[in-house]
């Protein structure tokens, strides 16, 4: 038994361990060899975050790293302020996020409040999390019926070492610098390509309508059906200021 330094992967050289791992492709099955390579999967296993990941992508059922999601929570809660997104698990669902972007300033976007709705894979964080904005936005790289953003770190550039953060941070960044030819949404795409200034009219538009704050009176009317100050003004920039479709919205979600 070989007892690696704290806070590395526990792991022995008996012929059933080593030959359980290299049925997963981690070590050969040299048992002259075992113990070296199976040192170096480790030394090459762990993240920025110190979460040993191959012990994660050992676990039965692939379980989701439940630590290092708690991890990501506690300090999205104390950058909310100061790095223009935040995020929180939708009750005690851990798997089910909601996410909120401010806007890029200098962009059409300035001033909006933009709702992400984020799921995380049970093999998170080997898998990225699957992100659609809840609030309606006009960007070629977002589609404006469903949502679904096109940014490569949410398919194959994810990498492990990335958080729910970091993801956010980069649609942040991808609000102020559209990708038009590798376009999620082809009829924006065409907009901005034929007319910036056209675009910039119509994303200012869908911002103010979309993902401007809403009147006081506007949120009385839903938080007087019951709901909290959040669940109404989410769901009122979600659908441009109805109340009625705000609260029809609340009541499916309940």
């Amino acid at each position: 038994v070989i007892t690696p330094p704290s806070g590395w992967i526990e792991w022995r050289s008996s012929g059933a361990r080593v030959h359980a791992l290299w049925s997963l492709g981690r070590v050969a099955p040299h048992p002259a060899r075992s113990s070296l390579l199976l040192l170096c999967v480790s030394l090459l296993s762990f993240s920025a975050t110190g979460a040993p990941y191959a012990e994660q992508r050992l676990r039965p059922g692939g379980r989701m790293d439940l630590k290092r999601v708690n991890k990501e929570a506690i300090e999205l809660k104390g950058d909310a302020d100061s790095c223009g997104v935040s995020a929180s698990t939708v009750g005690e669902d851990m798997s089910h996020w909601k996410g909120v972007i401010t806007g890029p300033s200098d962009t059409p976007y300035d001033g909006g409040k933009f709702y992400i709705d984020i799921k995380l894979p049970p093999t998170y964080p080997f898998e990225p999390p699957k992100m659609a904005f809840d609030t309606k936005i006009w960007h070629p790289n977002v589609s404006s019926q469903t949502g679904a953003i096109c940014l490569d770190i949410l398919k194959k550039e994810w990498s492990p070492a990335l958080t729910i953060k970091t993801a956010l941070l980069s649609v942040q960044a991808l609000l102020a610098a559209p990708e038009p030819d590798d376009p999620q949404d082809a009829v924006v795409a065409g907009e901005y390509k034929r007319s910036i200034e056209q675009f910039k009219k119509t994303a200012k538009q869908w911002t103010q309508q979309y993902a401007k704050g809403v009147s006081a009176e506007t949120l009385k009317a839903v938080t007087d059906m019951g709901f909290t100050d959040d669940q109404a003004r989410q769901a009122l920039n979600e659908v441009g200021g109805d109340v009625q479709a705000a609260v029809e919205k609340l009541l499916m979600g309940a």
